[in-house]
């Protein structure tokens, strides 16, 4: 598991991420607000997401006070600002020693949240974040305050692997000069899942392209409903291996969040090729496609 600190208050992903945890912790300055941002994302000053939020500052020899904190999650975009969310929440400092304010930001397969609070978790909310290229992690604050935690841990996830295709309609191209009744271009038809064991990552488009010595590699075009920015149209999302029954293939396949799935995995052709079917029997999943273009 990789560990970074945040130098000069960002630090560098550099490989795409699968699950991250941001630690930040700050200790209030008297009698003043702070204004701060947690930043995630950074290609620059022109493009990058974050939350901006305020510190408050401890009035009194007692800080065990509940006070109201503002926040606006923003993206930016080519220097474009768009508020994506905005409000106030209510927290409070603890009592004792190491009084402080925390933000975190946690990555997991299905998404991506902010926390904040003063002695636990007073509020969360969901955020965009871009799985593939992470970019820096870290914070910004107005004034100089004592970090009590700046700390990340993240696992990557090995770069997507593409077709070799320039584009989509490239992609299409070839599928409709194709002879071969195994590639093809799929729509969603169905699924039978057990919500306990898995849940659909999205109404997919797909493409079967052949590789050689029997084998096709499967192509995802579009429909992932995944919170995490990692599915681009062109990235292989599985492989069809031959097995020696007709129409009937070993699976690998490519979950939501990245991760191969391919214990007693199969794949079937039925209704004469019209049919792709996927079946995932540790998962509790079967998942239909039906053919669009041969």
């Amino acid at each position: 598991m990789p560990v970074a600190y945040a130098a000069d208050n960002l630090a560098m992903l550099d490989t795409p991420v699968e699950t991250l945890d941001y630690h930040l912790r700050l200790a209030p300055a008297r009698n003043v607000s702070a204004p701060a941002c947690l930043i995630w994302n950074y290609e620059d000053s022109a493009n990058y997401r974050g939350i901006y939020f305020d510190i408050p500052g401890i009035a009194t020899d007692d800080p065990d006070f509940g006070f109201e904190v503002p926040y606006r999650l923003v993206e930016v975009t080519h220097g474009n600002d768009s508020v994506l969310a905005s409000g106030t929440f209510p927290s409070s400092y603890p009592t004792g020693t190491g009084i402080g304010f925390s933000a975190m930001l946690k990555v997991q397969p299905t998404g991506a949240a902010v926390c904040f609070g003063g002695g636990h978790i007073d509020f969360s909310l969901w955020v965009p974040f871009d799985n593939v290229s992470p970019g820096r992690i870290g914070y910004r604050c107005d004034k100089s305050l004592k970090e009590l935690r700046n700390d990340l841990l993240y696992v990557g996830m090995p770069a997507p692997e593409m077709a070799s295709f320039e584009s989509v309609d490239e992609l299409g191209n070839y599928i409709e000069a194709s002879t071969d009744g195994r590639e093809g271009l799929w729509m969603y038809l169905d699924r039978d899942t057990d919500p306990s064991k898995a849940l659909l990552g999205g109404t997919y488009s797909l493409a079967t392209v052949a590789v050689g010595d029997g084998s096709y590699q499967i192509v995802y075009l579009g429909g992932s409903r995944s919170g995490a920015d990692i599915w681009q149209p062109l990235r292989v999302k599985g492989y069809l291996k031959p097995t020696i029954f007709r129409d009937h293939f070993d699976l690998g396949w490519l979950d939501a969040a990245g991760r191969m799935i391919d214990m007693e995995a199969s794949a079937t052709y039925e209704g004469e090729g019209t049919i792709l079917r996927i079946n995932l029997p540790m998962y509790g999943a079967t998942m239909r496609f039906r053919k669009v273009i041969q």
